[in-house]
Formats: structure tokens, sequence, C-alpha cells
């Protein structure tokens, strides 16, 4: 009796053992397969990320514009629609764990496909090329490992995916949701999709025709057009060789002229962002100013044409035929480290010329300017100056309408002209275009940041005349009118009053070497606009130094 109520005692300890292992079995099963499903949606998501990149990558590259760009009902994608009739799902977002699937440029300039940040390699340790002719669609699946593998001939054989130690890649997933960005504007679509851009050009009412597939150009920024850096931009249509060299087509060839950059030595100088607008040849560099395009010209010499500005060769037909564009705006957009340039444009004969590029320039910088710039200062003066300007002396104001920039009047002054003693000094404005047949009145900065409270600072152009702002000493000027003494003003205030039509000038002023110029003068002005002025008053004077 006694081993029989042992037993009996045993047995549902027994039996209590049995179920705690049966439960841990099941638990162990229940959480193998919780990994196989999760897995399972792993590689799911991985290739359909793929998949959605791959078409981007195919729309870009085959110049394939976009239809539509219609958001799903629930807000959870985007469907794009293409000129060639093929659409793809974008998703917006994708709850709990996901692969990081992706495409990054490397030093090369080629795209590859990266996972969760880093580039996706073979098992050679190869960067898996995305784009071009070498560009593959890769399937991944997971292995009895827990890691990446992968296959580039559509399942057929599989390699291990590797890091850039050859460590083999561990398929895991990253807490976060797809990094999809998508905006548009009038003539693209721009879609970021886990940390690449993609631009298409937008059929329709944004399809701009003739798209250019190469860019490059030099800059100069020459110290010589004191308002601006100058640049030449080339672009590429039609055919290129297996190397993606150009070999025919269309080459595009403009001037263009943007705001100066901070440092003209930069090794990667890049066209500054916004519209400009293309202009007749002003013949001066130093009337050009940021944001102009030179209009295109031919000229013949010696039974040989040249075309300068902006124009367009088509050599297509064997024989290569011009168009000069004369008028029109080019709209410049920085989309991460490439450049988006619409034309919307008019040629010489009054047709209509649009295009779209999209890509990198590549400007070299060819600027010159440490060898041939003029070392400052350009001041010969070496002392401060209380200013002694004749209360007789002759006061000229020139106004030149819009000459300079568009939306201003400029303004030239020049006090004690040709007087044989005493200060001179010459300046120019730029004025609010309410000032049109009265002098400007107010208090103008010396800078090149135009306002209509700007006086320019002193320059000088290629041949050394000088420019803008400047003071002379009249006593030491030679018999042929050029000043020894002189002072290139650059920073400081001009003011200019009036009462009762008498004019007052007060200067608060430095030049290039740092000398003050002050003082005042008070007197009647001669107002000529550049139509009737004396040809003295446009004459640069030239520095004897």
């Amino acid at each position: 009796m006694k081993k029989l109520l042992g037993l009996l005692l045993l047995l549902p300890l027994l039996f209590a053992s049995a179920c705690t292992d049966l439960d841990d079995v099941n638990h162990r099963l229940d959480d193998h397969e919780q990994r196989l499903l999760t897995l399972e949606e792993l590689v799911k998501q991985a290739n359909e990320n793929i998949k959605v990149l791959q078409e981007l990558i195919k729309a870009q590259e085959q110049n394939l514009k976009v239809v539509a760009c219609v958001p799903t009902k629930d807000g959870s994608a985007y469907i794009l629609t293409f000129s060639d009739g093929t659409a793809i799902v974008v998703k917006n977002a994708v709850d709990g764990k996901s692969p990081e699937i992706g495409v990054k440029t490397d030093d090369d300039g080629k795209l590859y496909w990266t996972i969760n940040g880093d580039f996706m390699r073979n098992a050679n340790g190869e960067k898996i090329a995305a784009d071009g002719a070498q560009g593959v669609k890769p399937i991944l699946r997971v292995n009895t490992d827990g890691c990446w593998e992968m296959s580039a001939d559509g399942g057929k054989t599989w390699m291990i995916v590797t890091d850039a130690q050859g460590s083999p890649v561990k398929a895991v997933g990253v807490e976060k949701p797809v990094d999809l960005t998508i905006t548009e504007d009038e003539y693209s679509v721009i879609i970021t999709y886990n940390g690449h851009t993609f631009v298409l050009p937008k059929a329709g009412k944004g399809d701009l025709g003739m798209e250019f597939l190469q860019g490059e150009g030099s800059y100069y920024g020459n110290w010589y057009n004191p308002h601006c850096d100058d640049a030449t931009v080339t672009l590429y249509a039609g055919e290129f060789d297996a190397s993606g060299k150009w070999k025919k087509g269309q080459k595009l060839t403009m001037s263009i002229f943007m705001p100066k950059l901070a440092d003209y030595n930069t090794p990667t100088p890049r066209l500054a962002e916004g519209v400009y607008r293309v202009t007749p040849d002003r013949g001066q560099s130093y009337l050009f100013v940021p944001m102009l395009i030179k209009e295109g010209s031919s000229s013949e010499v010696w039974g040989m044409f040249y075309n300068s500005g902006f124009y367009i060769e088509d050599n297509t037909s064997g024989e290569t035929e011009v168009r000069t564009i004369k008028s029109g705006k080019v709209i410049v957009t920085h989309i991460g480290d490439k450049d988006r340039i619409i034309f919307d444009c008019v040629d010489g004969e009054g047709l209509e010329f649009k295009a779209y590029f999209y890509g990198n320039l590549n400007l070299a910088n060819k600027n010159d300017n440490d060898k041939s710039k003029p070392a400052r200062p350009y001041s010969t003066n070496r002392k401060n100056v209380a200013l002694n300007i004749p209360a007789s002396a002759t006061t000229v104001a020139l106004f030149m309408d819009d000459y300079l920039y568009e939306q201003y009047n400029s303004w030239g002054f020049q006090l004690n002209l040709d007087a044989k003693t005493g200060d001179y000094v010459t300046f120019e404005i730029l004025a609010d275009k309410s000032f049109k047949n009265k002098i400007p009145t107010g208090t103008f900065n010396l800078t090149f940041n135009a306002s209509p409270a700007t006086a320019f600072p002193a320059a000088l152009n290629y041949s050394r005349d000088m420019l803008y702002s400047w003071y002379g000493n009249c006593d030491t000027r030679t018999a042929d009118g050029a000043f020894t003494e002189l002072g290139a003003l650059t920073e400081g205030t001009i003011t200019i009053s009036e009462v009762d039509g008498i004019y007052t000038f007060n200067f608060n002023c430095k030049d290039d070497a740092g000398n003050a110029y002050t003082g005042k003068w008070t007197g009647d002005v001669k107002l000529y606009s550049s139509d009737d002025a004396p040809r003295k008053l446009t004459a640069r004077r030239k520095a004897r130094r």
C-alpha cells in the first residue's frame, strides 16, 4: 500500500514534467514559425523594394516622362504612370521591420545596390551595379544560416551577399518605414526613395521637348566682372558611343553669368540656382550682372562663321545647322548633387525652344585670378582725406535707366568735373525706378549687393580702366588728365539730400588701403540722360600708377 501510494504521488509529478516540456516545445515551434514568417516578410519586402527601384532606374535611363502621380485612397502608396504605358506602385510606409534596400552612387559616378545603408557585394566582394549596361536586378533570399543570398540571373544560381570585409550579411530588418518623399512642380516629379533621388520630367504641360543627357562646362569667375562670375556650359543630346562619348545629335552652348562665389578657387563650382534671362550681348564684361545668359550670335571673320553666346548645333543631317537663342528664361535647380535645367526660350527666327536637362554638369574651375588679378590696394593715396571740393565745382548726374539691373535705375555722378585744383569724386549708384527725372536722394552703401540703396565700390576692368567709385587729387593731374594720387573707394556710405533744388553730397568712405574720405559738398547739379550726355561724361579716367 505504501508503494502504491508513492507511485500515485509520483505520477502527477511525471505528468507535470511532461506537460512543461511539451509547452516549451510548442513555444519553441511557435517562435521558430514566427521567425520564418518574419524572414519571409523580409525577403518579400526586399524584393518589392528592388523592383520599385529598378523601375525608377529604368525610367530615368530611358528618359520616360511621368504621365500621372496619384496617391492611393488610403495614402499608403503612390501610383506612377509613365509615358511608355507602364505603371508602378511606390509604397509610402511599411509596418514593422524591413530591410533597407536602396541604391547609391559611388566615387566612380555609377549606381550600386545597397542593403541597410552599405553597398551590397557578391561573394567576390564586388559591388553590384544597379544602372547602365552592367546593371542587374538582384533577387534576394535567406539561407539556412540566416544570411542574405543574391541571384543575378533570375534565380538560376545563388551567391552569398557580403559586406566590405567579406563577411556574410545577416538577414535582419530595420525599425523604420521606407524612406519615401514625392514632390512635383510644373516640370518634374522628384522622388526620394531610401536615400536616392530620382528626377523624372513630367509629360503634358511640363514636357519641354528636347532632353539633354550629358553636361559639362568651365567656370572662370573673372576678377574683372565685378558683379558676377561667368561660366560656359555645354549640353549634349543624340547618340553616344559605348563609352558614353557624344557622337552626333544636338549640342547646346551658353555663356552664363551667376552670383560671385565666396571662393573662386573652389574645386567644385556649381551654377547658382534661380531663373536666368537671356539678354543681348552688352559688349563689356563689367556690364554683365548675375542671372543672365548672353544671347546667341554669329559673326563672320575672313569668310569663317563663329558662334558665341547661346546657340544649338545639330549635325544629325551631316551638315551642322545652328540655332541662335535670342530671348527667354533658363531655370536652374539643385537636386542633391545634380542640376536640373529647364529651357523656355525663343530663337532668332522667333521659334520656340524648350528643353530639359538633369544630371551632373561637372564644371571645371579654369579661373586665373591668382595670376592676372591686379594686387590691392588700387589706391595710390596713403593718407586720410578731408574732402576739398570747391563750392563752384561743376557737378553732373547721368541717368542711365536700367542698363545694369532690370529692376533698378542706374545713376552716375562726377563732382568737380575737369577741375584743375581741389578734389574729384566719381561714383555710380542704383536707385528705385521712381527716380527717373529727378536725382535720387538717400543713403547709398558701397557694395556689389544690388539694392535701391547701392553705390558700387571701385573696380578695374580688364584694360585697367577705372570703374565706379574713385577719389582723385586734382593737384596731381598730368597733362593728359590722369590722376597720380587716387583712392579706390570700397566701403562706407554716400548720402544725397536735396532742398529747393540744391543738392548735398555727404561722404563717409574708406579706400582699399584703409584711408578715410570724409566731407560734403553742396551746390547745383547738372542732370543728363544717357542719350544727351556729353561724351566726356562716359569716358573712363585711367590711373597713372
